[in-house]
């Protein structure tokens, strides 16, 4: 079993390169170790968004074209896809005890 940071780090590599069946890949595997390494929100945050962030930087810095960029947009939507579905979503109910100043 993949370590949390080989986790983030696959997804990243997988945005950065453009590489969408890695990035689904690296998605099933962080659903597959489960919230105790890895929450799929984490695996969102600190994988796919840090790898947009490196393809933005490389934009920002012309080592990248734009072609590249929405290859790697592509891709992170291809992880975020599976990794969505398995963020919990809290009911109104919740929201509206949570809003109380009671």
């Amino acid at each position: 079993m993949s370590s949390r940071e080989e986790l983030l780090d696959k997804l990243a590599n997988a945005v950065v390169g453009g590489k969408v069946d890695l990035a689904k890949e690296g998605a099933q595997e962080v659903l597959a170790a489960g919230n105790d390494v890895i929450t799929a929100l984490d695996a969102i945050n600190d994988g796919l968004v840090k790898g947009m962030s490196i393809v933005g930087d490389k934009y920002a810095a012309h080592q990248v074209y734009l072609p590249q960029v929405l290859m790697s947009a592509h891709t992170m939507y291809g992880g975020l896809d599976i990794l969505l579905p398995a963020i919990p979503i809290r009911s109104s109910k919740q929201e509206e005890m949570s809003d109380c100043s009671c």
